[in-house]
């Protein structure tokens, strides 16, 4: 039987994804830049009304950072507690994201969770993953919420940006991030559990590009349970959790796994990529969906595929 809860994924999963992943976070202390170090304090990801006065939100100090030449650090303080993403919320966006890092920053999370807290309902049911609110009159949305972050400045050359994330907890966000055009996205020490993608056209992957030359590596990273159930009256989605663009779009850049474990995920595939490289180390994809590698070289080594469970494509 597949994985389907967190605490039974980090309970039963085999060792190497539990020892070695979290070898790597405890070697991830923040980082030494060459800019400033901004320093997150308030459990609302963006500021609002309910926010109390002073302080530095996440989006406050991502707008210091990229006003800011060089590469800085953004750390969440110790100990902070759930951090709100929906406060982030604002419609009229092409991606819905909490913020844009338009210059390379190192984003430090020491263990922070960030709880999207995204709920519609649709009869008694609230958040059915198999069911796109678009779809039906009857859905109700209670709260709104975005996706974590998008990496370079959509239409731009963001050759100059390189972006980290590490040593962070994701829960009930549509989506985490989107990289743009030459930018580059690295994620360590990175454990997500219900990423449902219910806005808009309900098909925003986990981690997506679909611009050229974009580069990500997920290194120690979990991705469970979560779900793009797809705009179609089929309810879904054939996109991917991973997305590296759709062929003749374009050539990405390189794509990563070492050490990451996806399981109980439902939608088209567990990985879309085209051109570029693709390289897989000691991971794990369970229940997920099957994988097209269209790139210009791929490498899989020590890792293992079980393509069962809801999936458009299974190979």
């Amino acid at each position: 039987m597949p994985f389907r809860s967190l605490s039974e994924i980090i309970g039963a999963t085999s060792s190497f994804a539990l020892v070695a992943g979290m070898a790597v976070v405890a070697a991830m202390p923040a980082q030494a830049a060459s800019g400033t170090t901004y320093t997150v304090d308030r459990v609302s990801l963006c500021r609002n009304a309910q926010t109390p006065a002073g302080g530095t939100t996440f989006e406050e100090a991502l707008a210091k950072a990229n006003s800011n030449p060089g590469k800085d650090t953004i750390e969440f303080a110790p100990g902070l507690g759930a951090v709100d993403v929906s406060t982030c919320y604002r419609s009229g966006m092409r991606f819905v994201f909490a913020g844009d890092a338009t210059q390379s920053v190192d984003i430090v999370g020491n263990g922070v969770q960030m709880e999207g807290r995204q709920e519609f309902r649709l009869w008694l049911e609230t958040n059915p993953t198999d069911r796109s609110p678009r779809n039906y009159s009857q859905a109700q949305w209670i709260r709104h919420s975005t996706g974590f972050l998008q990496v370079g400045t959509y239409g731009a050359d963001n050759s100059d940006v390189a972006v980290s994330i590490s040593d962070m907890r994701f829960h009930n966000l549509p989506s985490l991030v989107r990289v743009e055009h030459n930018a580059s996205l690295a994620m360590n020490g990175i454990v997500a559990d219900e990423i449902n993608d219910f806005n808009d056209t309900c098909d925003e992957p986990a981690v997506a590009t679909d611009s050229t030359g974009a580069n990500i590596t997920l290194a120690a990273v979990w991705i469970t349970n979560s779900h793009t159930p797809g705009s179609a009256k089929s309810e879904f989605s054939g996109g991917a959790l991973v997305y590296g663009g759709s062929p003749g779009s374009g050539s990405r850049g390189n794509l990563v796994f070492d050490e990451v474990y996806l399981a109980g995920n439902e939608q088209g595939r567990a990985i879309n990529w085209y051109g570029g490289s693709t390289t897989i180390v000691s991971s794990q994809l369970v229940d997920t969906g099957g994988m097209i590698l269209e790139a210009d070289n791929t490498q899989i080594v020590n890792s293992a595929f079980w393509a069962t469970g809801l999936h458009r494509y299974a190979i």
